[in-house]
């Protein structure tokens, strides 16, 4: 009777370590991390960036418990090859239907691709010495956007805040009118004159902050910029 006892301890000794692992891994592949972020989650995903990139970030933000785990479990799955683009995840999640709704969100990027290779462009030259109304009339006149979504954009001072841009002065410097119009003129003397594709007609404005943010070396020196690199057309 003794003898069976002590066997019994020995077995459940030994078994508890391979229990509590399996059950860990059991918690980390297919239950929802009660830490994890709720409602609409965004992740940018970079030129280069692999799923287990995208899983060491996942981990960071509660989204998954253990990222050696998530993209092990993405390989199992065959994930797609992800796309560089912004994916938006609904959480909480389990591992298993975030691996779904990156599939779904890679079509979806991979589909905005296909249609833009579709679209159609236009070529616009952007001479040396102009000012921002006489880059604006040429935008207007190819058909990039229209002259109000180009002014709306540009008397918005958030959008060449120095917190985006930190080669920008801080706080923005009007002595003249109010601030709306100075911001309007503002990114003057960090545009470049040179020639442009654009997609046509598609009259909507996203801006893309990393872009030019990213074109600037860390010397601080100001530069002149490419236009096409703070207005692009949407076409999705």
């Amino acid at each position: 009777m003794k003898s069976g006892i002590i066997k019994l301890l020995i077995f459940l000794v030994v078994l508890f370590p391979f229990a509590y692992f399996g059950f860990s891994i059991y918690q980390d592949v297919f239950t929802i991390d009660p830490s994890s972020p709720k409602g609409e989650y965004s992740i940018e995903v970079e030129s280069g960036q692999s799923i287990a990139d995208l899983a060491i970030q996942l981990q960071k933000d509660d989204v998954v418990r253990n990222s050696s785990y998530f993209e092990t479990l993405a390989r199992i799955n065959e994930a797609k090859p992800l796309q560089v683009g912004t994916y938006r995840l609904n959480l909480p999640a389990k591992p298993s239907d975030i691996i779904t709704q990156l599939n779904d969100e890679t079509s979806r990027i991979e589909a905005q691709i296909a249609a833009i290779a579709k679209t159609p462009t236009v070529n616009v030259t952007l001479k040396e010495g102009w000012t921002l109304d006489e880059m604006f009339d040429e935008l207007v006149d190819n058909e990039v956007a229209t002259r109000e979504e180009l002014e709306k954009f540009a008397q918005n001072p958030d959008n060449f805040s120095r917190e985006s841009f930190e080669f920008l002065p801080q706080p923005l410097d009007c002595e003249y009118g109010n601030l709306s119009n100075c911001a309007k003129y503002y990114p003057e003397g960090y545009l470049y004159p040179d020639t442009y594709s654009f997609l046509y007609h598609q009259h909507q404005l996203i801006y893309l902050p990393r872009c030019w943010q990213t074109s600037i070396p860390k010397s601080g020196k100001k530069l002149m910029l490419p236009l096409v690199q703070i207005f692009i057309t949407k076409s999705f």
